[in-house]
C-alpha cells in the first residue's frame, strides 16, 4: 500500500512538472511567432512606404512641380512620420502580445505544478491516515 502512495505521489509530481515545462515551451514557441508575424508586417508596411513615397514623387515630379522642396517634401515628410508611428504601434502591440503569452505559459505551468504538489500532497497524507488506521 505504501508502495503503491510513494509511487502515486512519485507520478504526480514528475506529470506536474513535466506539464509546467510543456506549458513553458508552448509559451515560448507563441512568443516567438508573434515576433515573426510582427517583422512580418514591419516589412509590409516598409515596402508600402515606399511604394506611396514612390508614387508621391512620381505624381509631383508629373506635375512639374520641384520635388526637393516646398509642398511635396512636407507630403513625403509626413508620409514618413505616419509611418514610423505605425511601425512603433506595430512593435509595440507585437511585444505585448508575446510578453502577455509569456506570462500565461508561466501562470499555466505554475498552476500545473501546484495541482500535481497538492495531489501528491493528498495521496501522501491519504497513505499516512490508511497507515496510521492500520498501525492503531
Amino acid at each position: 500500500m505504501a508502495a503503491m502512495a510513494a509511487i502515486s505521489t512519485a507520478s504526480s509530481l514528475v506529470g506536474a512538472s513535466k506539464a509546467k515545462s510543456a506549458a513553458k515551451g508552448a509559451a515560448r514557441e507563441e512568443a516567438r511567432l508573434e515576433g515573426i508575424v510582427t517583422e512580418a508586417k514591419i516589412t509590409s508596411l516598409d515596402r508600402e512606404e515606399r511604394v506611396l513615397r514612390g508614387e508621391t514623387l512620381g505624381a509631383a515630379a508629373g506635375s512639374n512641380v520641384k520635388v526637393d522642396r516646398g509642398s511635396p517634401l512636407q507630403i513625403l515628410a509626413e508620409q514618413a512620420r505616419t509611418f514610423a508611428d505605425e511601425k512603433r504601434v506595430v512593435r509595440q502591440a507585437g511585444a505585448s502580445r508575446a510578453a502577455q503569452a509569456k506570462t500565461r505559459g508561466r501562470m499555466v505551468g505554475d498552476q500545473a505544478m501546484y495541482q500535481g504538489v497538492s495531489q501528491a500532497a493528498n495521496t501522501a497524507a491519504s497513505a499516512f491516515s490508511m497507515f496510521s488506521q492500520m498501525s492503531g
